[in-house]
């Protein structure tokens, strides 16, 4: 099977990652990534895949690591949140998405930063600007990370074909 098939199998493998990248915390370049590795030992015995290009495509998985898992806190710290309802967005973020998939990470994310803000100060318009600020930082690093992983993509495919 020549090169060219099996990169554009690989690209398409990719596409369900895209789809990860809509819902927060899940491992969208993380599964891409691996993907690259399994095609890099499997399908790289003539090297269409240098080192550097590997390092940048893992550089750029990192880029959306940092992005999904942090976007969300920076966007309640900027809107005023304590490092406490930062962690507790965190856990409610993660706990929503768990219980109710794929888009409880969102109200698990606004219930816990305004809960947490809530109970700190009770005053509830700081909490719900920070638990609003907290949506928003994360629904901007889902863009980024929709962005990233179109990126990683064509990436991949222009360096494994050059």
């Amino acid at each position: 099977m020549s090169n060219s098939i099996i990169v554009v199998i690989f690209s398409l493998l990719m596409l369900p990652g895209l789809f990860f990248a809509f819902i927060p915390m899940l491992p969208s370049l993380g599964y891409m990534i691996s993907l690259v590795l399994v095609y890099s030992l499997f399908f790289n015995s003539q090297n269409f895949l240098s080192g550097r290009e590997l390092l940048v495509l893992a550089i750029v998985a990192l880029v959306a690591f940092l992005t999904d898992y942090l976007s969300g806190a920076l966007g309640a710290y900027f809107s005023g949140a304590s490092k406490k309802s930062i962690v507790a967005g965190v856990a409610g973020l993660a706990i929503g998405l768990i219980l109710f998939p794929p888009l409880g990470g969102f109200f698990g994310l606004f219930l816990a930063v305004f809960a947490s803000e809530f109970y700190l100060n009770r005053d509830r318009q700081r909490a719900l600007k920070a638990a609003t600020g907290s949506v928003i930082g994360t629904t901007i690093g889902v863009a980024i990370n929709i962005a990233i992983g179109l990126s990683f993509v064509v990436l991949f495919t222009l360096f494994a074909l050059s």
